[in-house]
């Protein structure tokens, strides 16, 4: 009779102290993994799209970024351009997000994105 090889893994039928590498407690293990990277991930993104929105289209000299009295000021002065970088972070953060963590998830890919 044929006997598949194991490569040393546990296979179906085997003692529940060791668990197979199917197992549930692994898979949720690693969904709720690939959902803690799929937020870093996303978190990451967001940074980035932003600081390379504000490396390639810089406020203008008049306007101080951090105080927002300065930034609601001068608003009307902004570019479209300008305007669209937090949008387009935003934007870009869950989607990015949402792919690492199905990337990773062993199962209930969907869930694991949302």
């Amino acid at each position: 009779m044929y006997q598949p090889k194991t490569h040393g893994f546990s296979v179906q039928g085997s003692s529940p102290a060791s668990p197979a590498i199917g197992s549930p407690v692994l898979r949720l293990l690693r969904n709720f993994g690939a959902g803690l990277v799929g937020l870093v991930a996303g978190l990451l993104a967001i940074a980035a799209v932003t600081a390379a929105g504000g490396a390639l289209i810089p406020p203008f000299a008049s306007v101080d970024a951090s105080d927002w009295k300065s930034i609601n000021a001068h608003i009307r002065e902004y570019s479209f351009a300008q305007l669209m970088v937090p949008f387009c972070a935003h934007a870009a953060g869950p989607l990015v997000g949402a792919y690492f963590g199905a990337l990773i998830a062993a199962s209930h890919k969907l869930v694991v994105a949302f």
